[in-house]
C-alpha cells in the first residue's frame, strides 16, 4: 500500500467519524442534560487529567 493510499484511507475515515459528530453530537447522552460531543470531551478531559491509557 502506498502513501497516498493510506493517507486516502484516513481522510475516509476520519470524514465517517466526522459524520457521526455531526449527526449525534447534539443529541442528548442517555437521557441526561448533556449533549453526546459534551460528555466525549468530559471523559476526554477526565482521562487526559488522570493519565489514562491511549485506548480508554
Amino acid at each position: 500500500m502506498n502513501t497516498s493510499t493510506k493517507i486516502s484511507g484516513l481522510e475516509s475515515i476520519t470524514d465517517d467519524i466526522m459524520a457521526l459528530y455531526e449527526t449525534y453530537g447534539n443529541k442528548d447522552y442517555d437521557g441526561e442534560p448533556v449533549s453526546q460531543a459534551s460528555h466525549m470531551v468530559q471523559c476526554a478531559m477526565l482521562g487526559i487529567a488522570e493519565a489514562a491509557d491511549e485506548e480508554i
